[in-house]
C-alpha cells in the first residue's frame, strides 16, 4: 500500500514537472522571423511587442511594427473591401479563393491566409491586393508584424509557418 502511495506522489510530481516544462518550452507563443534575426512575442497581446531591441508599445489604431513606425489602421477600417467581422476584427479581401487578409485592431496584427495549392500564386495575389488597396509601401509592410501563412488542408508543407512577403528580407522563397 505504501508503495502505491509513493508511486502516486512521484507520478504526480512527474506530471507537474512535465506540465511546467511544456508550458515554458512548447506552448510559448514566440516565433522567429524567417531569417532568424527577430523574435516576436505575441504572448502579451495588450499592445506590447517583444523584439530583439527591447519592447515597444504601439499607439491605439496603429499597425504593429518592428521598428516603431506609426502606421494608422484607418485605411483598413475604411476600405470599401473591409468587412467588420466583430467589434474590432476586420477582413479585407477581394479574392477569397486565393487569400484573406484579417486585421485585429486591439493587437494591431495583420494576418494573411493563403488558399489553394499554389501558395506562391496566392501570396503574389495577396501582395498585389494590399499594395494596391492600402496606402502602405513595401517598406511599411516589411516593418509590420504581419503573418503570411496557409493552413494544413491547403498546403501542409507551409502550414503554420510565417512565409513573409516575397519583397521583404527574410521571407521564404516559394
Amino acid at each position: 500500500m505504501i508503495t502505491k502511495i509513493v508511486f502516486a506522489v512521484l507520478f504526480g510530481f512527474g506530471l507537474l514537472f512535465l506540465f511546467l516544462y511544456l508550458k515554458d518550452n512548447v506552448f510559448s507563443l514566440t516565433t522567429t522571423v524567417n531569417d532568424g534575426s527577430e523574435v516576436v512575442d505575441f504572448s502579451n497581446i495588450n499592445s506590447s511587442v517583444e523584439t530583439r531591441g527591447g519592447s515597444t508599445t504601439r499607439l491605439p489604431n496603429t499597425l504593429n511594427t518592428l521598428d516603431g513606425k506609426e502606421l494608422s489602421d484607418s485605411p483598413i477600417r475604411s476600405n470599401e473591401n473591409s468587412v467588420k467581422l466583430s467589434e474590432e476584427f476586420f477582413e479585407i479581401s477581394n479574392n477569397s479563393d486565393l487569400f484573406s487578409v484579417f486585421y485585429d485592431s486591439p493587437t494591431g496584427n495583420v494576418t494573411i491566409t493563403l488558399y489553394g495549392t499554389d501558395t506562391a500564386q496566392a501570396r503574389v495575389a495577396a501582395e498585389q491586393f494590399i499594395l494596391a488597396e492600402l496606402p502602405y509601401s513595401r517598406d511599411d509592410w516589411c516593418s509590420t508584424q504581419a503573418i503570411v501563412t496557409t493552413n494544413e488542408f491547403e498546403n501542409p508543407r507551409w502550414s503554420g509557418i510565417n512565409l513573409g512577403f516575397s519583397f521583404c528580407p527574410g521571407s521564404i522563397a516559394l
